[in-house]
C-alpha cells in the first residue's frame, strides 16, 4: 500500500511558539512509519514557514531545527487542487510536493484560532482538528464562555475587560468586580495560561490588568475556584472516545500557569483521576456537550475546576491541546489503553474522512 504524505505544522508567530516545537517534538517519532510519509513545516517567531528535515530532538527545543542550512522557504496557496506544498529556492524557482493530509499544530494565534484552517480550507486541504468557526469561538475564552452557558455549564463569574476603555475604567474596577478575591486575570485569546496572574488583593489588581493587557486588547477577571483542575481528553468526530479524567493540583498558593507547565512542572497529575462514579460521569456528559456544540471535530481538551466542596466549573476548551508523548493528552488515553501512535492515525482518518464527506455535499449543492 502506498504510504500517503502527512504534513505536520508547527512553530507559530506568536507566543506559544515554544509549546508547540516541545509538543510536536514529542509526537512526531510516534506516527506511524508503515502508513505516513511525513513532512514537517515550522513556522519561526518571526513568521517565516520552512520545510525541514530536523530530527523530532531538533525541534523540540525550539531553536535546533532553525540552525539546520537544509531548511527551504516554503507555503501553502489558497488554490483548490493543488494538494501540494510550494517550495522556494534561491533563486525563486519553484517546487510542488503533494500532500494528503495536514496535521497544524501551532497553538495560540495563526495556528489555533481558525486563521491557519481558513487557508487549510481554502486550499481544499484535509487537516486534523476543528473547523474554522468552532477554532475561532474556542480560542475566544469570552465566546467560549456563551457556548457553555447554551449547555448550561456552571462557570466562574466573570468580568470582561477591553483595552480601549481602560483608562476611563482603571480608578473604579476594584468596585466593577462582584465577586471576592482571589481572582484570576486572563487574556481572552491565549492558550497555554500565558499572561494569567492570581490576585489575592484588590491593590494588586491593577498591575495583573495592565500584565494582561501587554498580550491582548481583550481580557477576563474572573472568580477563583480555589480546588483541583479536571481535564478530559476527547477524540472523535460523530463517535467519541474520552480518555482517562486527569486530575491537577498545585501546592497551596499556587497557580498552573506557563511556568508551572512548561518549566518547573510543579502541578501534581493523577490519571486516572480520583473521583465518584457519579461526578465522573458528570464531567464526561459536559465535556462532550461542550464539544458537540462548539461542532468540534478531531481532538480537543476540556478542562474544568473542581473546588473543595466538590461543586464543578467548566473553564476552557482547547483545540489545539499538546499532544506529545509526554503530553495530558497522550497520557490519558494511554491510560485508556490508546497509545498515541493509534491516537495520532485515526486523528489523520477522522480528517480525510471529514473531507470526503464535505467534498460530497458541496458537489450534491453544485449540482
Amino acid at each position: 500500500m502506498e504510504k500517503e504524505t502527512v504534513l505536520v505544522i508547527f512553530g507559530g508567530h506568536n507566543t506559544e511558539y515554544y509549546a508547540s516545537c516541545d509538543s510536536v517534538g514529542g509526537m512526531l517519532d510516534h506516527l506511524d512509519e508503515q502508513l505516513f510519509n511525513v513532512l514537517k513545516l515550522g513556522v519561526t517567531e518571526d513568521g517565516e514557514w520552512l520545510l525541514t528535515e530536523a530530527s523530532a530532538k531538533e525541534i523540540q527545543d525550539g531553536e535546533s531545527w532553525l540552525r539546520r542550512r537544509d531548511n527551504r522557504k516554503a507555503a501553502i496557496m489558497p488554490v483548490r487542487g493543488k494538494k501540494s506544498l510550494t517550495l522556494f529556492d534561491s533563486k525563486g524557482r519553484t517546487e510542488e510536493v503533494h500532500v494528503d493530509c495536514v496535521f497544524p499544530l501551532i497553538s495560540g494565534y495563526g495556528g489555533e484560532d481558525g486563521t491557519l484552517q481558513g487557508l487549510l480550507e481554502l486550499a481544499d486541504l484535509p487537516y486534523v482538528g476543528c473547523r474554522v468557526a468552532a477554532s475561532a469561538c474556542a480560542m475566544d475564552k469570552q465566546l467560549t464562555r456563551i457556548f457553555a452557558e447554551r449547555c448550561g455549564l456552571k462557570q466562574p463569574r466573570c468580568l470582561v475587560l477591553y483595552q480601549r476603555d481602560w483608562e476611563r475604567q482603571a480608578a473604579s474596577l476594584p468596585d466593577m468586580i462582584g465577586f471576592g478575591y482571589p481572582v484570576f486575570v486572563k487574556p481572552a485569546g491565549l492558550g497555554s495560561s500565558i499572561g494569567v496572574s492570581r490576585v489575592d488583593r484588590r491593590e494588586d489588581l491593577r498591575r495583573a490588568v495592565e500584565e494582561a493587557f501587554s498580550y491582548e486588547d481583550k481580557i477576563l477577571i474572573e472568580e477563583g475556584i480555589l480546588g483541583k483542575e479536571i481535564k478530559v481528553a476527547l477524540l472523535g468526530n460523530e463517535d467519541l472516545d474520552m480518555g482517562a479524567i486527569c486530575e491537577i493540583s498545585m501546592p497551596e498558593g499556587g497557580i498552573n500557569d506557563y511556568a508551572a507547565k512548561h518549566i518547573a512542572f510543579s502541578s501534581i497529575k493523577r490519571i486516572p483521576a480520583s473521583l465518584d462514579p457519579e461526578l465522573a460521569q458528570k464531567i464526561r456528559r459536559q465535556a462532550e456537550d461542550i464539544y458537540r456544540e462548539l461542532d468540534c471535530r478531531g481532538f480537543a481538551r476540556v478542562d474544568f475546576f473542581l473546588d473543595h466542596s466538590g461543586e464543578l466549573y467548566f473553564n476552557e476548551i482547547n483545540t489545539v491541546p499538546g499532544i506529545g508523548a509526554h503530553s495530558i493528552f497522550a497520557m490519558m488515553f494511554e491510560k485508556k489503553g490508546i497509545p498515541l501512535k493509534e491516537v495520532l492515525t485515526r486523528l489523520i482518518r477522522l480528517a480525510e474522512s471529514d473531507r470526503e464527506r464535505t467534498a460530497f455535499r458541496r458537489l450534491k449543492a453544485f449540482h
